[in-house]
């Protein structure tokens, strides 16, 4: 696809086109050729110079023809002897006398229409003198006829020497270039001659909207025509953005951000990244809703309460909780895989049983159990030829390790009926003393703490009127905190909060400025440093990126650009660093003209361009420009 290029390229005697070829085209195929077009036919160069309809083939190498003239200026000349060459100096001679008219080519001459043959005479000839001169007026015979004068007759000479029209006078011969003439009876006077302008006061106030280039503005995507009206003015698209009237548009503060940024979420899931993303919160992260990880759901629904729920329909949920702790404690999870068997109650301590030991009570078959007992033997069992009660049994069971030890040792020794009957008649109470396996356990059965203080008498706790503690008994419970009525002060930024008591305020101390290696906030260039490619540390918004450039067209159909051939354009971008581009407006061909950054009278513009065409185009004329105000300066090299 060639490239159009609408005006001339003057390359100033200097630079030279190279590696160029002619176009290869047949002259058959050309249609409406232009005056000096050159195209390579079949092998011939052919000329179009427009003065017949044929194309002149242009000679490519060494040839023969005819010498139709030849010109001999200076001294020198060309001798031509009997028999000898034409050589490079001297005069023509000829060498022969007394030629006859017959041996010539011509042999007469003639003058004003009268031929004579050569060594003839004719003493009264009748020449046709209209185009002699210098002929004595006294020599003339008879009387000069009006159409016999000369024409340089003074005006002295005339009965009227002078003409009047439109009230200016001249007289014959002389001159006016600009004449004053009243023309207020004239007619048909084109209104392409006219020059300057005209007056508002000169317009006869009914001009329709169809002679005007622009007859209509459009005003949210609805055009409204010149004389028409709109009684309300809607800035956005739904009526809950429309500003209407003097409504006022207030400072988007930061309450009101978030309550728009909320608003916003209402209905829609946030996505933040990807999943080749790492997201971090350097401060605190607070989900009020449910969270989702990979299609389950882990809500946190009270204090220290993580509660798990498939997904599958089902809202049953399993909580998992953790007692008051006293002290920092750390439970570990084993790296096996099964379950984790559950306490009835509340536990008091470990178990130091190993798996090993565990699983021998596997397969154990024992014939009750009841509440408290890790095993109960129903009715009378033999042990060593020994009766032992099921009391006496299940006392056995509360040993511990050591007084089981002991019990081991005891070997051959017969233990007596009433020495059994001691283990037997021993209470719950004091079955669980002999079980406890050091002192802090025996202080906690006997419900002493380490100074032997009795812990049966309640606490009780000296409120006021915050009731984010209570207790019972021995337990105290932490309820939710109201900041409202239970926090006073501002919560310091390295605690976590803002240090401030207002919305705006803390926004101020937690902001932080933009940079390229850090997230912070930003402040939107206003549309002239859009245009300006100024406003330092600001960022542009998505509607202002079009601010920096302009569209227009050329209209190839109107008069006057048919006749001046030449368009400018307002761009109103203040700077003369644009880029244009023009393109064919059907074709969408890229093409070629004068661009100039001066108005129509060629001057220095930075709002205007001119752009002007050899030839009117054949379609109208995009134009593109777009400013480059406010790029950094490039590095000139002359070496």
């Amino acid at each position: 696809m060639a490239i159009p290029i609408l005006n001339h390229m003057d390359f100033q005697k200097s630079a030279e086109i190279r590696n160029v070829r002619l176009h290869n085209q047949a002259a058959s195929g050309v249609t409406s050729p232009g005056v000096g077009q050159i195209i390579y036919d079949s092998g011939t160069l052919k000329f179009y110079s427009g003065e017949t309809s044929a194309w002149v083939a242009l000679g490519t190498g060494t040839g023969s023809g005819t010498v139709t003239s030849v010109a001999i200026s200076g001294t020198d000349g060309i001798q031509v002897d009997s028999g000898s060459p034409i050589t490079s100096n001297g005069t023509i001679t000829l060498g022969l006398n007394a030629i006859a008219n017959s041996k010539l080519a011509n042999s007469t001459v003639s003058y004003g229409g009268i031929s004579l043959s050569l060594g003839g005479s004719d003493a009264t000839p009748a020449f046709d003198l209209a185009d002699a001169t210098n002929y004595p007026t006294s020599s003339l015979t008879g009387t000069i006829s009006n159409s016999q004068l000369a024409g340089s007759i003074a005006n002295s000479k005339l009965a009227n020497s002078s003409v009047s029209y439109g009230g200016v006078s001249l007289s014959l011969g002389g001159s006016d270039a600009t004449p004053a003439f009243d023309l207020a009876d004239a007619t048909n006077y084109p209104t392409s001659s006219l020059t300057g302008t005209i007056s508002n006061s000169q317009l006869a106030g009914s001009i329709a909207n169809g002679k005007l280039a622009n007859s209509s503005i459009t005003i949210n995507g609805s055009a409204v025509s010149l004389g028409g009206s709109v009684n309300t003015l809607q800035l956005g698209t739904t009526g809950s953005t429309a500003l209407a009237g003097n409504t006022e548009v207030d400072n988007m503060s930061a309450a009101k951000f978030k309550t728009k940024l909320e608003a916003a979420f209402a209905g829609n899931a946030v996505n933040i990244g990807t999943n080749a993303d790492s997201v971090t919160v350097p401060g605190n992260f607070t989900v009020a809703g449910t969270t989702t990880y990979k299609d389950e759901t882990i809500q946190i629904v009270e204090d220290n309460t993580l509660a798990f729920r498939a997904g599958d329909g089902n809202n049953h949920e399993i909580k998992l909780t953790a007692a008051d702790a006293s002290s920092d404690k750390t439970i570990t999870l084993p790296n096996l895989s099964g379950h984790v068997p559950l306490m009835a109650s509340a536990v008091g301590g470990t178990i130091s049983a190993s798996p090993t030991e565990i699983n021998q009570l596997d397969g154990v078959s024992v014939g009750g159990t009841g509440s408290g007992d890790i095993a109960t033997i129903d009715g009378t069992q033999t042990l060593s030829n020994k009766t032992l009660t099921t009391t006496q049994i299940t006392e056995i069971s509360n040993l511990t390790a050591t007084e089981g030890a002991q019990l081991e040792n005891i070997n051959s020794v017969t233990i007596s009926n009433a020495q059994w009957g001691y283990l037997g008649a021993a209470t719950a109470f004091g079955g669980s003393l002999l079980d406890d396996a050091d002192a802090a356990a025996g202080r906690s059965t006997l419900g002493v703490d380490a100074a032997g203080t009795d812990n049966s008498t309640n606490v009780t706790l000296v409120t006021t009127s915050h009731d984010y503690l209570s207790i019972s008994g021995q337990a105290i419970t932490l309820a939710a905190i109201d900041l409202t009525a239970d926090v006073t002060g501002d919560l310091p930024i390295s605690e976590g909060g803002t240090g401030q008591s207002t919305a705006s305020a803390a926004f101020g101390a937690l902001k932080q400025a933009a940079t390229t290696s850090a997230t912070g906030v930003v402040e939107l260039a206003t549309a002239s440093e859009v245009k300006a490619g100024s406003g330092a540390g600001k960022v542009v918004d998505a509607t202002q990126v079009g601010a920096r450039s302009k569209v227009a067209t050329i209209d190839v159909s109107n008069a006057t650009f048919a006749s001046n051939l030449y368009a400018e354009i307002q761009h109103d971008l203040a700077t003369e660093d644009v880029i244009v581009q023009l393109f064919d407006s059907s074709t969408k061909e890229t093409v070629y003209a004068d661009i100039a950054r001066t108005d129509k009278s060629n001057s220095a513009s930075t709002s205007k361009i001119k752009v002007t065409f050899a030839a009117a185009p054949s379609n109208d004329i995009e134009v593109i420009i777009t400013s480059t105000a406010g790029a950094g300066a490039g590095t000139v090299v002359y070496s």
